[in-house]
This record gives C-alpha cells, sequence and structure tokens, in this order.
C-alpha cells in the first residue's frame, strides 16, 4: 500500500502537470478533512459494535479510495480537487482505523513482548515497503521517456496493486480473533483533550509531538518535488533516496528493543528528534552529492523508525484502552491542522521566494537552490526550538527528581 500508493502521491501529481506546490501538499492539505471525518469514529463504534468489524471496513474502503485515485490516472485533463477529496477521505478512513486498531490490538499483544513485537513490525512493514519502491521506481525508470499517458497509465497500475494490497490485509485482519466488545466509549470533548494536554504528565510530550510536527512539516512535503524537479534526479535515484531512508529503519529496528528497555521511550523520542532536526540542513549542504544524499536519507529512516517507535509505544501502553479512540480522534485532528499549518508555511515561503525569482546561487562551488534552502533552514530552526525546550525540562526534572520527565502517575498518551 506504501511502496506501490502513498509514497508516490507526489510523483504522481507532478506527472499529470501539477505544479510543485500541488504535488508537497498533496501529502498533508487532506490530513485536516480526514482528520474532521475520523472525529465521527467513537460514533462509528458504537454502530458497529466491534473494533474488528470497524478496522476492516475501513481498510477495504481505503482500497476503494485506491481504486478511484487510479482512475483519475486514466481521465485527462482532471483538475487537482478530486485527488485531494478522495486522499482526504483515504486519510480520515485511515486514521479512524487506526486509532481503533490500537485498541484491539492491545486486547491481543501482552505487555510484556509488545516491545520486540511491534519493532520487528515495523522492520517487517519496512522491508515489504522497500521491495515494493524497488519494484515501482525501475518501473517508472524505464517509462522515463514515455508519452505522459503511458506513464499516468502506469501510475494506475501502481494504484491498483495498492488496492489489492490493501483488500490482502482485509482479509487477514478479519482472520484474527477478538475479545468479546463491552467497551464504554466516552464522548469526545476538545475541553478534556486540551486540559490533558496542559495538566498531565503525558502533555509535556504530546506538546512537544505538536510543535516538532509543525516544523517538520515546513519542509517534509517539499522533498519530493525538490528532488523531481529542482535536483532532475531520475525516477531510478528518487527511489533509490527513499529507499536508503527504508533500509534505515529496517536496519534500526534490530537493535530498537534494547534502546527502548535501556533509555527508555521518551529519551529514545528526544534523541531521535534531536537528529531528525538537522536533516534539512544537511540536504542544503550535499544537494549536489548524490552519494551523500542516500547516506544523509539512511540515517534519517534509522531517526524516524526510533521516533515512529518510541510514541508509537507511549501511545499504545499508557492510553486506557476505553479511552483510545476517543482521545486518539481528537488529538489527531489537533495533530493534523498543526502538520498542515506548517505545510502552508513552507508552501508559502516556496511562493515568495519564487515570485521574487530567487532560484539558483553558487557558494564555494556548489550550487543552491535558493528558495528550497531557504525553506529546509527556517525547518531546522523551527524543529529545533521544542527539542531546545524538551531538553530544558529533561535537564530540570533530572535535577529535582533524577527523572527525565518526573513520576509518571497517569496514562499518558
Amino acid at each position: 500500500m506504501v511502496g506501490f500508493g502513498e509514497t508516490y502521491f507526489a510523483a504522481f501529481m507532478l506527472a499529470y502537470g501539477h505544479s510543485e506546490l500541488i504535488a508537497g501538499l498533496i501529502n498533508t492539505l487532506p490530513l485536516v478533512g480526514g482528520g474532521i471525518l475520523q472525529m465521527l469514529t467513537p460514533r462509528m463504534l458504537l454502530l458497529f459494535q466491534s473494533h474488528k468489524r470497524f478496522v476492516v471496513s475501513g481498510v477495504v474502503l481505503q482500497g476503494v479510495f485506491f481504486l478511484l485515485i487510479a482512475l483519475l490516472a486514466l481521465i485527462e485533463g482532471m483538475p487537482a480537487w478530486p485527488a485531494f477529496a478522495i486522499a482526504t477521505l483515504y486519510w480520515g478512513a485511515g486514521m479512524a482505523v487506526g486509532s481503533t486498531w490500537n485498541a484491539w490490538m492491545h486486547s491481543l499483544i501482552p505487555q510484556s513482548i509488545r516491545t520486540g513485537f511491534f519493532s520487528k513490525r515495523l522492520g517487517f512493514n519496512s522491508i515489504t515497503t522497500l521491495l515494493a519502491m524497488l519494484f515501482t521506481g525501475i518501473l517508472l525508470e524505464f517509462t522515463r521517456n514515455s508519452s505522459k499517458t503511458h506513464v499516468l497509465q502506469i501510475f494506475a497500475g501502481m494504484f491498483c496493486a495498492s488496492a489489492l494490497a490493501r483488500l490482502f490485509s482485509a482479509y487477514y485482519l478479519n482472520r484474527q480473533s477478538e475479545a468479546h466488545y463491552q467497551q464504554q466509549l466516552t464522548p469526545l470533548d476538545f475541553r478534556k483533550v486540551f486540559k490533558n494536554l496542559f495538566h498531565h504528565s503525558y502533555g509535556k510530550v504530546l506538546l512537544f509531538v505538536l510543535v516538532f510536527r509543525f516544523g517538520v512539516h515546513i519542509s517534509a512535503p517539499f522533498f519530493h518535488p525538490y528532488m523531481l524537479v529542482k535536483l532532475q534526479m531520475s525516477y531510478w535515484v528518487y527511489m533509490t533516496v527513499m529507499a536508503s531512508s527504508l533500509i534505515g529503519r529496517i536496519f534500526i529496528m534490530r537493535f530498537a528493543k534494547s534502546l527502548s528497555r535501556m533509555l527508555g521511550d521518551e529519551k529514545v523520542l528526544l534523541v531521535a528528534s534531536l537528529g531528525i532536526s538537522f536533516i534539512p540542513l544537511a540536504w542544503i549542504l550535499m544537494c549536489n552529492n548524490f552519494a551523500a544524499i542516500f547516506v544523509i536519507e539512511f540515517f534519517s529512516g534509522i531517526l524516524w523508525g526510533l521516533f515512529e517507535l518510541a510514541l508509537f509505544l507511549i501511545v499504545f501502553n499508557r492510553v486506557p484502552t476505553v479511552e483510545q479512540p476517543t482521545l486518539l480522534s481528537g488529538f489527531n485532528l489537533i495533530n493534523n491542522t498543526i502538520v498542515v499549518l506548517g505545510s502552508l508555511v513552507g508552501g508559502a515561503c516556496l511562493a515568495y521566494f519564487h515570485s521574487k525569482a530567487i532560484t539558483w546561487t553558487t557558494i564555494s562551488n556548489i550550487v543552491y537552490s535558493r528558495e528550497y534552502s531557504y525553506v529546509f533552514f527556517l525547518s531546522t530552526c523551527v524543529r529545533l526550538i521544542p527539542v531546545a525546550l524538551l531538553l530544558y525540562v529533561l535537564i530540570s526534572s533530572f535535577k529535582r527528581s533524577g527523572n527525565i520527565f518526573g513520576k509518571v502517575e497517569e496514562p499518558c498518551i
């Protein structure tokens, strides 16, 4: 699903003929609409009366949405809004399924094996995504000099393969067991969500993640058009760069369980965030050296793998099962709004510098895309702000109690 589909949303929009800005926003702007849709999760669970039935239904819907995107690829002259509408429905179904899947798995997987199980699961997911990306990258490279119609037909085939993969996933999810459904859901209350953010122990972690993701998405949506348009990477090089990040994720999953037990999930999250903050700056300095970019993305994969696993385990282990679908629905909407705001800031900066004809400059015989370099540098600076604040919390808390976040007395997201 990811290797055949999600990874290539931006590349598909560029191949269709849309602008770099539209291609960058296709992976972020629909998240707000998706976040609003997934707020229906508590009510839908009351209707389905089953985590399993709800998750399987949502996964099937995602497969259908991939088929609709494949259909768009075969229609000439289509504006951007249908793709954004379908992406909104796709992400809404995915986010609703994700929070409910957490609650379902919480009842199936014993706590003693969760860290090892999910690190292996993330590793296997990365391997299958890598294989799909390799295949599609090679396929697209062979069509590099083909007509636009032929290239779009290849994208349609890729999205159909994503749909089949999602339906295949639904089949195996349906074969899993489920404890008797007795959950009493609490209604979604944003006052409670904000109160938890500011008054409970896990609020420090969640507020950090929100601000950090704002900084990340100032630049993150625009790496794809930067590689394909500004650096003029072939599909083969583009795929290899993304694959190097996945290889980094696969590599670190072998050690993630030990790191989590040795440092704790919060410290792993902090260390990974510090490294992630400097990735855009590294891209600016090494933009003309593709070998260096591969290395940068390999380490980026290591850091993002640790970040995502640590955050997932904090959510999975510390939120009460009965509250996960409701609280995570509210938090996901806030998080997605932050992500879109970050991408709009980055997009506005790109549009401004482009309007001023600020394009390329040479420093020490290295050619930079100035418009993207400014955005990447701004992203690094904003990422470092929450990292510095969290580091201050770490030092202060350690002086008081010898614990990075103090004593955790209540369940945490």
